[in-house]
């Protein structure tokens, strides 16, 4: 066993031309642009939109639908309005 191929040039463990940072190193970011955030931070998104992340609830306001939903709801009327003027009332007649 003393015919041993020769070593080809380069680093030990890689291919000829390989110049990799060592995995301790983080990877270098182009001039420029500012260091990736960490991913325990939430990204920051445009002005005026909420935070990414756990949603506390707000007082009076349900997170989700109530299964049952209301059978009527409280800003419309109970009786459709009179589809005639009441007496009284000048008549509309178009101009």
């Amino acid at each position: 066993m003393t015919d041993q191929p020769a070593p080809l040039p380069g680093p030990p463990g890689g291919l000829p031309g390989d110049s990799l940072p060592p995995p301790s190193e983080p990877p270098m970011t182009p001039p420029g642009q500012p260091p990736t955030a960490p991913p325990t931070e939430p990204p920051i998104g445009p002005p005026g939109t909420p935070p990414t992340g756990p949603i506390e609830p707000i007082p009076g306001h349900p997170q989700e639908p109530s299964p049952e939903p209301d059978p009527e709801p409280a800003t419309e009327p109970l009786q459709p309005p009179p589809a005639e003027p009441p007496p009284g009332a000048p008549p509309t007649t178009p101009y």
